[in-house]
């Protein structure tokens, strides 16, 4: 491998297919040895009195924390991701899928109370207290909801920090690891319905995992160094070279310990790397310190175990490896990397250590007990200055509708615009007065409404898609379609034979609409990386194709003209979308595809990578979030975790002009256009109208 060798690697959700020996660092400590208990790929674990809590796939499995056995089980969590227990609750985070809220005051019979609608694809959860739950929802930030009653969980506040991924608390501080920001990120949440930052700190990696000790913060990062500030630079490598390693590639794992003890001032004090890393996914880092051990789960490079007597100068201890997976993932050739079951969450019951890997096992070993003397790990410096964000200024307008639910979503029929609320249901509203018309409890969560073909399709996430029909001021459910996975955005052409629907998380149902009122599954496609947020463009291009973006394989091609076809993989190029900043609208026959803070136009019969388009742009702007197309001369870029929307005159498409840039209240989605009014769906800030004329 040459250091001057162009090709590179794509970023970060794939492995590497070239890896030097020269590069190879070994694990510091003595290896312990892993027993796996039984119970199939865990995806987080956490041990509560005498009883440890673990997610196997779809189900929270109860295990008596002594010997191990199971003495109980809850099914039907689907995409259960992570896991808290305070005083006989249970809060588990399931992504696309919302949040549960289980009573375990009986281990044997562990029940589910609620079903909540948090932000965004709920990731980390943390109990502060037992009438209070911190949620991370990636771009989304963190989310304060009210557990005083834990049959009905209450939304108290969200707070935009950057990508959140894992949080934790003493008193009244939550410390968060950030993400693509590279930080840590304190609030102060004195009062959950106004939580504000009062601190931040540069990372040498993405933020995950964090402990806090006294006036110590030990964070695990993940991923690429502060050096590797831009991946798309290497959006068309092959191959891991050493320059990409000079620039940070790879080389953000390890542990950071910060000192905390003024939180408006938190710093950095001590930082050491574990192996750099090129498995993108799963891609979680957790730690926590135990009698006088520090702990690191570090998915694919293992787990490390620190002694940390002196807890700003950690020394290594021991390691462990779990086993290899039986060919090695994602490659095309074999890689000199070790490919192992990575550890993706951990807990201490009494001297045992319980390590969970979500494609594999729930595995246990003996903690060791006796310090052995190591060399320190290598320590590293790194860049801490970071860009401010753009400003929008604070729209105007008027509040049509605020609910118990956040608004995903809004539709009209031609008469009435339909509200899809989360848990709150459907709602009907008067476009003109904005009088509820009608309001339709569901089982599920509302979270995309599409009408078409006289009939109103509605999206409830594990409740999946149900059809109604509309009569006046009552709806009627005429139809459903479900095959358990959930049921997040749909789109159905007034005359094709094919419906398209995002089902699960990285998921495409194509539907057969013989009989619209009772679609039929009649193909399922899996796409690379997850479909986050409503990817999914809500109008055909060129009379026929679905458009819909995924994190891995940028835009995919569905032709709905042919049942037919339903079978059909959709084409694709495979370049990279970020699903937060980023997205595809169908506008004048094409997609628009806004893209790297520009747009370009695509068709399905000129498929290119980001990276072979021109990129249309404004000068001195750049253009962030999913966009909406609401006439032949306007396209609005709303960007749901920064509040923002931008509306752009396109009357020249290559000359885009910024008409407005508007700071929105809560998490606004992309709107529809009635007359001089754009009608934005904000989540918990409501339904809200803004003029554009």
């Amino acid at each position: 491998m040459s250091r001057n060798d162009t090709n590179s690697f794509n970023y970060p959700y794939r492995s590497m297919t070239d890896f030097s020996d020269e590069l190879y660092r070994p694990r510091l400590g003595r290896r312990l040895d892993v027993a796996a208990i039984g119970l199939g790929p865990t995806f987080d674990v956490v041990v509560a009195s005498d009883h440890a809590y673990a997610l196997t796939g779809a189900t929270l499995v109860v295990l008596d924390a002594r010997d191990f056995c199971v003495v109980g089980r809850l099914d039907g969590l689907v995409s259960a991701r992570q896991i808290a227990v305070k005083d006989n609750v249970a809060v588990v985070t399931a992504r696309e899928s919302g949040v549960y809220v289980i009573d375990v005051s009986n281990p044997a019979a562990p029940r589910r109370m609620a079903h909540y609608d948090p932000v965004e694809f709920a990731t980390g959860v943390h109990l502060a207290r037992a009438d209070l739950a911190i949620l991370t929802c990636r771009h989304y930030g963190l989310e304060f909801v009210d557990l005083s009653d834990p049959g009905a969980p209450r939304f108290h506040s969200s707070i935009l920090i950057g990508e959140a991924q894992s949080v934790t608390s003493v008193g009244t501080i939550a410390y968060a690891g950030v993400w693509f920001e590279k930080e840590l990120v304190l609030v102060d949440f004195s009062d959950p319905a106004e939580p504000v930052i009062v601190g931040r700190s540069a990372l040498d990696g993405f933020g995950d995992g964090v402990h806090v000790d006294g006036n110590l913060a030990y964070v695990a990062t993940g991923h690429h160094s502060a050096l590797q500030r831009d991946p798309r630079n290497f959006e068309l490598s092959t191959h891991i070279t050493l320059d990409m390693l000079d620039r940070g590639y790879g080389k953000g794992h390890g542990i950071e310990i910060h000192d905390i003890a003024d939180p408006a001032n938190p710093r950095c004090v001590a930082r050491f790397k574990s192996p750099p890393s090129f498995v993108g996914s799963p891609d979680t880092w957790r730690v926590i310190r135990h009698d006088g051990l520090l702990i690191h789960a570090d998915a694919e490079n293992g787990v490390f175990i620190h002694n940390v007597s002196n807890p700003a100068e950690p020394t290594p201890l021991a390691f462990v490896v779990l086993p290899p997976f039986e060919m090695h993932r994602q490659l095309r050739t074999q890689s000199l990397q070790e490919d192992r079951h990575p550890a993706t969450g951990m807990a201490v019951a009494g001297d045992t250590l319980l390590i969970a890997s979500s494609t594999s096992d729930l595995y246990r070993c003996s903690l060791p007990s006796n310090p052995i003397a190591a060399d320190l790990p290598p320590r590293t410096s790194f860049p801490a200055e970071y860009p401010l964000p753009d400003v929008p200024q604070v729209a105007g307008g008027e509040s049509l509708l605020q609910t118990n639910g956040q608004v995903h979503w809004v539709a009209s029929d031609g008469e009435v615009l339909f509200a899809a609320a989360g848990e709150d249901g459907l709602y009907a509203i008067d476009p003109v007065g904005g009088d509820v018309l009608l309001h339709q409890p569901v089982q599920g969560l509302a979270q995309h409404v599409f009408c078409a073909r006289g009939l109103v399709y509605l999206c409830e996430v594990t409740g999946g898609l149900t059809v109604w029909e509309r009569s006046g001021t009552t709806l009627r459910q005429v139809g459903a379609w479900h095959d358990g996975a959930s049921v997040r955005q749909v789109l159905i052409d007034g005359s094709l034979p094919l419906g398209i629907a995002v089902a699960g998380p990285g998921s495409f149902a194509m539907l057969d609409l013989a009989d619209p009122a009772a679609p039929r599954l009649a193909a399922m496609h899996r796409v690379t990386g997850n479909v986050y947020a409503r990817l999914l463009a809500d109008r055909v291009v060129a009379g026929r194709y679905a458009v819909g973006a995924s994190q891995g394989a940028g835009l995919n091609w569905f032709d709905l003209s042919d049942g037919s076809l339903a079978g059909q993989a959709p084409a694709s190029v495979g370049a990279r979308l970020c699903p937060i900043a980023e997205g595809v609208t169908a506008h004048d026959g094409q997609a628009l595809v806004v893209q790297a803070g520009g747009y370009y136009f695509a068709t399905a019969d000129r498929l290119q990578a980001h990276g072979d388009v021109d990129h249309i742009r404004e000068p001195d702007r750049y253009f962030s979030g999913n966009p909406q197309s609401v006439g032949p001369d306007r396209i609005v870029i709303t960007n749901r975790a920064t509040g923002s929307a931008r509306i752009l005159d396109v009357a020249d498409p290559s000359a885009p002009k910024t008409l407005a840039y508007l700071r929105l209240p809560g998490n606004p989605d992309r709107p529809i256009r009635l007359g001089d009014r754009l009608i934005f769906p904000c989540g918990r800030g409501g339904l809200h109208a803004v003029d554009c004329s």
